[in-house]
């Protein structure tokens, strides 16, 4: 198995998000790969709340933004509206990382890992889409950050009637088709 990095991985749970914690897995994931690739938050409100909010607040540039790509509720997330916010956001800090959208594909991926870079990926993993972060590779497969639990299980409850933690979970193998873009960082 091949990590993005050697230190202990920053982990988040949508299902911690105060706003939609069933709808919050995009800014969730940003919030994770923002942290793992170097942005510095030292608020005490948490990172993916501050991402959801900043999406949906009315009259905001991401709110427009969301609007004229046709968004038809509030909970509706678009790759471009929270790419936009990781550019910003590591812009203001002085980070030389821009974010982008490519097509998924392994070896895109293995070359972002092996350069250090946390990614984030959506898929169709669920019936309505959701995002997750990759964070590693095996041989003929991905290692993932779900911020929804474990997606080999199904997203079942464990023993103590919770989710299964998502972190580097080893994807199953026939999940991989369900891999749709990437959101890589340069």
């Amino acid at each position: 198995m091949k990590l993005f990095t050697d230190k202990e991985i920053i982990h988040f749970s949508q299902l911690n998000n105060t706003n939609e914690p069933f709808a919050a897995c995009f800014p969730t994931s940003l919030a994770m790969a923002l942290r793992n690739n170097g942005y510095q938050w030292t608020s005490q409100k948490p990172l993916d709340d501050y991402i959801f909010e900043l999406a949906h607040t009315k009259g905001s540039v991401y709110e427009v933004m969301a609007k004229k790509l046709g968004a038809k509720n509030k909970f509706h997330q678009y790759p471009d509206v929270m790419i936009q916010i990781a550019n910003d956001s590591f812009k203001a800090q002085g980070i030389n990382l821009k974010a982008k959208r490519v097509p998924y594909d392994l070896t895109t991926v293995k070359k972002y890992i092996d350069k250090g870079v946390m990614i984030v990926c959506g898929t169709y993993i669920t019936s309505y889409g959701h995002m997750i972060c990759i964070s590693g590779y095996t041989e003929d497969s991905v290692v993932v950050n779900d911020p929804y639990g474990n997606p080999n299980t199904g997203y079942k409850f464990n023993d103590n009637n919770k989710f299964d933690d998502g972190n580097k979970i080893t994807l199953d193998k026939k999940l991989l088709p369900k891999l749709n873009y990437l959101i890589v960082f340069d």
